[in-house]
């Protein structure tokens, strides 16, 4: 995984930014290993949400909101060729923000999702659909809520074209 951290609202300057920094890193790597005949499609974007509190993060301010940014990358793309992109990347853009980006495994265990189609102030129903679930198959919730974008993360004006796995 490609990743990088932060705080704020989807919507803040921070987030885009550093979207931007993960995004231009990964379709480095991707150049770089088409060259070596090894291509691949870059993955969707992913995040991961939190509060530092012991409230959900969905009823604390979006202000307060931790995150973590993520981009799959594949087995064969190594740390070597990360740092050798990232090195690349910093010298021809000048993006000061590709050095925050780190590589690094993300291990999970299971997992529920539902396919949320709308609104991002709706996606509490979604929420909900699998927290019953949860409830139902005596499972309990641990760790960061996750999201994996279908379309990019950022305001749209028609409801329909907002897809994420939750």
């Amino acid at each position: 995984m490609l990743d990088d951290r932060g705080e704020g609202s989807s919507g803040g300057d921070e987030f885009q930014a550093k979207i931007s920094a993960l995004y231009s890193l990964a379709y480095s790597v991707k150049r770089i290993m088409k060259k070596e005949g090894r291509d691949f499609t870059v993955a969707k974007l992913e995040a991961l949400w939190w509060v530092n509190s012991e409230k959900p993060y969905t009823e604390a301010p979006r202000e307060e909101w931790c995150w973590r940014l993520l981009t799959r990358q594949p087995e064969f793309v190594t740390h070597k060729i990360v740092e050798k992109t990232r090195q690349e990347v910093l010298k021809k853009k000048k993006l000061q923000l590709v050095k925050d980006v780190r590589f690094e495994k993300l291990r999970k265990g299971m997992c529920v999702q539902i396919l949320h189609i709308g609104l991002y102030s709706t996606e509490s129903e979604s929420i909900a659909k699998m927290r019953k679930l949860m409830e139902e198959k005596n499972l309990i919730e641990n760790g960061p809520h996750h999201e994996i974008y279908l379309v990019a993360p950022y305001p749209r004006k028609v409801p329909e074209q907002i897809k994420n796995y939750t």
